[in-house]
């Protein structure tokens, strides 16, 4: 985004629902050139370390304010340590794998976790992050500072693990599995696929759920084990 406190704002060169840069409204799916998603997912990362920077000068702030307070002892700075500060993030749904599924492919249908039109939705209320105290998004929603990484936490998880894939999944990809999987660090684990979408639905009318399948497989593999 251009200016952050404008959810209308946008970087021409950056934008990834403009047909300048590969978007096609459905039924077409885009289809994104390296160079494009190079740039891309850099201005992202870009993005999300000036977020960091607000909120950080934010929680410096109230951290000032408690100080404050302790020598003084005035109202004031105790109102000022209490102020909330709440940041908006505009438009983060906004991954390009979500409509273009030649990107890390999968049986993902078109569209984001929040409908079928992300270059609409993305403009819309609802949203990862949409809205957060600096400290709700140092701690959860950053990539670059939150410490909930399945990555960086995966080599602590040494008891025998399942890792169940949804091969439908819209917001978790094939790659983000493989590298999860990678991340491990149990001697016996186990990866499996089971057909279906984020939440746990059926990928096509008619098909059992993920869920189904997916508890099918955790009752398999605790029998094998402990039954």
């Amino acid at each position: 985004m251009a200016d952050e406190t404008d959810p209308m704002s946008v970087v021409p060169d950056l934008d990834p629902f403009s047909p300048a840069n590969g978007f096609a409204e459905p039924p077409e799916c885009p289809r994104y050139i390296k160079e494009f998603l190079d740039r891309y997912r850099a201005a992202q990362r870009d993005r999300v370390a000036r977020i960091d920077a607000v909120a950080r000068a934010h929680l410096a702030g109230t951290a000032a304010a408690r100080k404050a307070f302790k020598t003084s002892g005035r109202a004031e700075d105790r109102r000022r340590s209490l102020a909330p500060r709440v940041l908006t993030v505009f438009r983060t749904d906004a991954d390009p794998r979500t409509v273009d599924l030649g990107l890390d492919p999968s049986e993902r249908p078109y569209g984001s976790l929040f409908g079928k039109r992300p270059d609409l939705i993305d403009y819309g209320l609802v949203g990862f992050g949409r809205l957060a105290t600096p400290e709700a998004w140092l701690s959860t929603w950053s990539g670059l500072s939150s410490r909930a990484d399945f990555v960086r936490c995966g080599p602590g998880v040494t008891i025998p693990t399942l890792f169940v894939e949804l091969t439908g999944d819209q917001a978790a990809f094939p790659a983000d599995s493989r590298r999860m999987i990678a991340s491990l660090g149990a001697a016996d684990l186990t990866a499996t696929t089971v057909r279906g979408l984020h939440f746990g639905g059926a990928i096509a009318e008619g098909e059992p759920t993920a869920n189904e399948l997916a508890a099918a497989e955790i009752v398999e593999w605790l029998g094998k084990r402990y039954g």
